[in-house]
């Protein structure tokens, strides 16, 4: 809502910022809480407890394509590969560790 009335690239970049700033600091609230919540013991004692779904939300890591890249331009296909194997190798190090992968 806020970038629709923005006539500035600056502000909206800002905006922008500000926005996943926010959601990274909303994932971590939410990480947080269901931690809490699968930690937390009934304390009732008196019979089987009910068999309820444990919630799971794997941690996000977020990969920023731009910043594997060493130089400005790929002009070569070495460049290419070298560019795709270091997002390859980040990317199934994310998953072997059970994180969700949120590309930027």
């Amino acid at each position: 809502m806020q970038v629709e009335g923005e006539a500035s690239i600056a502000h909206i970049v800002q905006a922008e910022q500000q926005a996943l700033t926010l959601f990274d600091a909303a994932q971590g609230c939410i990480q947080e809480f269901v931690k809490k919540v699968t930690e937390k013991p009934s304390g009732k004692g008196i019979g089987p407890e009910p068999q309820t779904p444990t919630p799971v939300v794997k941690k996000v890591h977020p990969i920023k394509p731009a910043a594997l890249v060493q130089a400005t331009y790929l002009e070569t296909m070495d460049d290419v590969h070298g560019f795709l194997d270091q997002l390859r190798t980040e990317m199934e190090d994310a998953i072997h560790k059970g994180e969700r992968i949120q590309i930027r």
